[in-house]
């Protein structure tokens, strides 16, 4: 993962719960870097051992961590990065999530390490549609959950989310508001 993640895990951590908790994060997870290079790559573990170390040190289940960083990604973490390329994709929930395709290729420009998930749009209606994502690291399900909710609140569209059965490469996500 692209160090841009880690450091935002950090961010969230320290901002949810404090200094004394992430340093007990990074001891529980052995990180040894004091700082996260946004530009720099990182063992995809690394990520997965501070999700599950800020789960043990705060009691909070790593599904609902993944879910709030999502939230937190979408909403906190790159905003000022990249608000601009979040203008230009588009007005609404449902334009924003259709275009999510072109913004990580916009964004893989500057990281060409970058290894988003695959994300579609699918079966859209007046207020519902289906989000259709492969190529996700195991377990992030509840990431993606939490940054559509993200999108919502972006958006100042509550949203509602259910999972539904899909063949094992894919997962989809319905999506109402």
């Amino acid at each position: 993962m692209d160090g841009m993640v880690n450091k935002a895990i950090e961010q969230m951590l320290r901002i949810d719960y404090g200094e004394t908790v992430w340093a007990a994060v990074r001891r529980r997870a052995g990180v040894t870097d004091e700082v996260f290079v946004s530009t720099e790559a990182y063992p995809d573990d690394l990520t997965f051992r501070l999700i599950a170390a800020a789960s043990e040190c705060t009691g909070t289940p790593v599904t609902r961590i993944l879910r709030r960083f999502g939230e937190y990604w979408m909403v906190d973490a790159n905003g000022a990065d990249y608000g601009h390329m979040f203008a230009a994709a588009g007005r609404t929930l449902d334009q924003f999530l259709a275009n999510l395709p072109q913004l990580h290729d916009r964004i893989a420009l500057q990281f060409p390490n970058l290894e988003p998930p695959r994300l579609i749009v699918t079966d859209q209606t007046g207020r519902s549609l289906r989000l259709k994502f492969s190529g996700l690291r195991p377990g992030l399900t509840a990431f993606i959950r939490g940054v559509v909710q993200g999108v919502g609140k972006r958006f100042a569209t509550p949203v509602r989310l259910t999972v539904e059965r899909s063949p094992a490469d894919t997962r989809v996500l319905r999506v109402e508001w």
